[in-house]
Formats: structure tokens, C-alpha cells, sequence
């Protein structure tokens, strides 16, 4: 379905561009589930920045158990990849 955006008079139209359907960490997600190390270490990277932030947001920015919650976030977020079934993004 397309999305559109009006300017200020009515007749003045513009139609979005669809929203990417290819998840860019999909790619990288099978390669994980596949036990390539490589793409472990770079997975992590992108998406442990992402969880602290979160984390952060939930917890505070200066709760103790800040660090140990986003790397168990991380741990359970690889765990859950097997079940990853490309219906959403990988994060």
C-alpha cells in the first residue's frame, strides 16, 4: 500500500518510498546461527550499543547492574536467534 505525504495545499502530494523489507541484520543473524565467529563478534558490536541504550532508558544511567543486564540482553538475544523467523527485524 503507498504511503504519501501532503505539502501544504492539498493537491501537493508526494509518495514515500516503501520501507525496506530486507532486515540488514538478517544476513548477519543466519551467519551467527551458522557458528561463524566472525559474524558473532560483529552482530554484537552493532546490536550491544543498541540493548544499553535501552537498558539504560529501563534501568537509569547509573544503576550497578547496568552493564551486567544489556550483556545478559545480548546473551539471550544470540540464544533467541534459532527461533528467528525473518517475520520482524533480528533486533
Amino acid at each position: 500500500m503507498p504511503r504519501y505525504v501532503f505539502g501544504p495545499n492539498s493537491s501537493d502530494c508526494t509518495e514515500l518510498p516503501s520501507p525496506a523489507r530486507h532486515d540488514e541484520l538478517a544476513t548477519l543473524a543466519a551467519a551467527v546461527q551458522r557458528g561463524e565467529t566472525d559474524a558473532l563478534r560483529t552482530f554484537l558490536t552493532i546490536v550491544v550499543p543498541y540493548l544499553l541504550r535501552i537498558v539504560r532508558r529501563v534501568l537509569g544511567p547509573e544503576h550497578p547492574d547496568l552493564e551486567d543486564v544489556t550483556y545478559e540482553a545480548a546473551y539471550a538475544t544470540v540464544e533467541g536467534l534459532g527461533r528467528f523467523r525473518g517475520e520482524g527485524t533480528a533486533v
